[in-house]
């Protein structure tokens, strides 16, 4: 599992859009109206949505943000001169830390370093980051979220209840959940969301899946072991309810068994009384027929 605090917090938001909204076509119901799940996504209209927000720099003759880490080999040749800088400058300062070659005992020595200089020669406005272009993001997020909000729907509640007197299978939120291994398993939409999920942790689509893939099966084993547990204490409560009723019976058994003794002994001492002398109950008694003896 990896320890990279944020890829641990993407894998979970992807998760979690998994069970809400996942990218299947398969009808689920909420129990009430204020489960999280109430609403569903239309995936295909994200999809739209999501491209007409990406293409707004490339259409500028921009690098896409967040898209630095899918450029191959074969991508150089169809960029311009300012994305070729623009992916340069995202490079150097993702991956590239020349301090640290510098001051490292066993680094590369100064003078090879001063051959190959990082950084622009002709330093400018790397990319435009003027109060125009940003209001112009903040526009463009804008849109893209009152489209998401205007294509949501609402599913149909179903209460334990209703679902009960129906006497029909419900899906509920969270069920047919997909487990998705390798990259040939996503469908489209699936896919795109998390493509776009990675490029927010400038990760490859493959390594997200791996890290889900790690968390999923984390929480499979604890959700395993919640089960056991809950399966061990009703088993034990059962256990005492059982030794409880065994008790009560035994006792019950026991109580019987004493009433039955007690009337034998009063049976056994009217018998006595019949056949034998009254000795009396006190001591005084007894002594006083043993001297007339």
């Amino acid at each position: 599992m990896t320890s990279l605090p944020e890829v641990t917090l993407l894998a979970l938001l992807v998760i979690a859009v998994k069970l809400y909204y996942p990218f299947d076509a398969i009808d689920r119901h909420p129990r009430s109206a204020t489960d999280l799940g109430m609403m569903t996504v239309e995936w295909d209209r994200w999809c739209e949505a999501q491209r007409e927000y990406n293409s707004r720099e490339t259409a500028n003759g921009h690098l896409e943000r967040g898209n630095e880490i899918k450029v191959e080999e074969k991508d150089v040749f169809d960029l311009s001169g300012e994305q070729m800088d623009e992916y340069l400058d995202w490079f150097e300062k993702t991956w590239v830390d020349e301090e640290r070659a510098r001051n490292h005992p066993r680094g590369y020595p100064e003078q090879l370093l001063d051959m190959f200089p990082t950084g622009r020669q002709n330093p400018g406005p790397a990319r435009p980051g003027t109060q125009e272009e940003n209001q112009a993001d903040d526009e463009a997020l804008e849109r893209k979220l009152r489209t998401m909000q205007e294509h949501l729907k609402v599913r149909k509640v179903i209460s334990d209840r209703d679902a009960k007197k129906s006497r029909l299978p419900v899906n509920r939120i969270g069920s047919y959940y997909k487990r998705y291994r390798k990259v040939e398993d996503l469908s489209d939409t699936a896919r795109h969301f998390h493509e776009t999920a990675a490029s927010l942790v400038a990760m490859k689509l493959t390594s997200l899946l791996v890290a889900v893939m790690q968390i999923e099966q984390k929480l499979l084993k604890l959700r395993k072991r919640d089960v056991e547990a809950q399966a061990a204490f009703e088993d034990t409560d059962e256990s005492e309810k059982e030794d409880a009723s065994d008790q009560t019976q035994d006792d019950s058994e026991l109580s019987m068994d004493i009433d039955e003794t007690s009337e034998d002994d009063t049976g056994m001492n009217k018998a006595r009384g019949q056949n034998s002398p009254d000795i009396g109950n006190d001591s005084d008694s007894f002594y006083a027929s043993e001297d007339s003896l």
